[in-house]
């Protein structure tokens, strides 16, 4: 089977109603096997799984730029689940099952859709994190016939240039104040470490401030500033980074390929209104923090739990200010003194802000 024609032996979708067939159901469980074992033989997540984009070209690709503490895990579920957007997860077991349990629980908990996906939810079924994404994509894609696909992770922009086809695609982001998102970036450590301190994140921090997590937890009860001021040294993202089409850009060139490639930009408390204006109307946006995440995990403390709010209601803005790169401040502001930010507090429609943009 040649890759352009791939997934047109596949153009059957499945209804709820066929699924309370036990013949359709075993047929679509064949299916969904199927095309997952198609998908491998054409190499696809030997290196990446942005392959899945050229064996779909009629799907409009949407690249949401995903800085770091915008808002940004809530807009991830809200594609997959509310807009029949396929995830394309960048390198790393962590966006692979967050696509995997986002495309699950697209579905209704006890609908038939969802029971023959929620195996692959965990290694019970003895595949790989792997084999477990593919199926659960072929389910997807047999079940819930997606019309868009993005990739979910954080890339800068300048790394979806290669995928980004002008004349069907689109850009969209959301933004927060520099300071405020290092603010966000050193509650979302603690938390982490004190609660999960054996996963990789928590162990390369660890390592970093030259302690283990006893000692970590006395330095948040302790020293916060002091503890704010080392985590930002090894972690802080910069919105001039993530939005920048180049390799070393300043403000003044980012806001220029902005405006060329008709980025949509919403300030994070918007992010609803940009939303809706893009993709038709929005249910309500949960805001869902990655950091807080596995409830029951047998390593979750209450106590722990506790000590990381009274850091974060502790932590300061100012805290961050400087961890704050030069080119972020001046192209945040920027942004808010060309109206891209607030643009879309009082509703704004897509064509308005292709008309702000076309004025700057």
């Amino acid at each position: 089977m040649s890759t352009n024609n791939l997934f047109l032996e596949y153009t059957k979708h499945y209804s709820i109603s066929e699924l309370s067939d036990p013949s359709k159901l075993s047929a679509a469980t064949q299916d969904i096997a199927q095309l997952a074992d198609a998908m491998h033989a054409h190499g696809i997540g030997e290196t990446h799984y942005f392959g899945l984009m050229n064996l779909q070209p009629s799907l409009q690709r949407i690249f949401f730029i995903h800085v770091p503490k915008c808002g940004g895990t809530s807009i991830r579920k809200l594609l997959v689940d509310k807009n029949r957007c396929a995830p394309v997860p960048v390198p790393g077991s962590g966006a692979l099952e967050q696509s995997i349990r986002y495309m699950t629980q697209s579905f209704p908990p006890n609908s038939p859709q969802a029971s023959l996906l929620h195996p692959y939810m965990t290694n019970d079924t003895g595949m790989d994190l792997h084999s477990r994404f593919l199926h659960v994509y072929a389910g997807y894609l047999l079940l819930q016939n997606p019309q868009k696909i993005f990739i979910l992770g954080h890339k800068k922009a300048r790394g979806f240039l290669p995928f980004f086809r002008a004349d069907t695609d689109i850009f969209f982001t959301t933004v927060r104040a520099p300071e405020e998102i290092l603010k966000s970036m050193m509650s979302y450590r603690v938390y982490h470490t004190l609660q999960y301190p054996e996963r990789p994140e928590s162990l390369s921090l660890l390592e970093h401030l030259e302690t283990d997590a006893e000692k970590f937890t006395e330095m948040v009860r302790s020293q916060p500033e002091t503890l704010a001021h080392r985590i930002l040294e090894t972690d802080s993202p910069s919105i001039a980074a993530y939005l920048s089409f180049q390799e070393q850009p300043d403000h003044a060139s980012i806001m220029k390929d902005l405006k060329d490639n008709k980025v949509f930009i919403a300030h994070m408390s918007e992010q609803g209104q940009m939303l809706s204006a893009l993709f038709g109307r929005q249910p309500d946006i949960p805001h869902e923090n990655s950091s807080h995440k596995r409830k029951g995990h047998k390593n979750a403390s209450p106590e722990r739990e506790g000590l990381a709010a009274e850091f974060a209601d502790l932590a300061q803005p100012e805290w961050a200010l400087p961890f704050v790169d030069p080119e972020s401040s001046r192209l945040y502001q920027s942004l808010e003194s060309s109206g891209i930010v607030d643009y879309w507090k009082n509703g704004g429609t897509r064509e308005g802000y292709l008309e702000l943009l076309k004025n700057l």
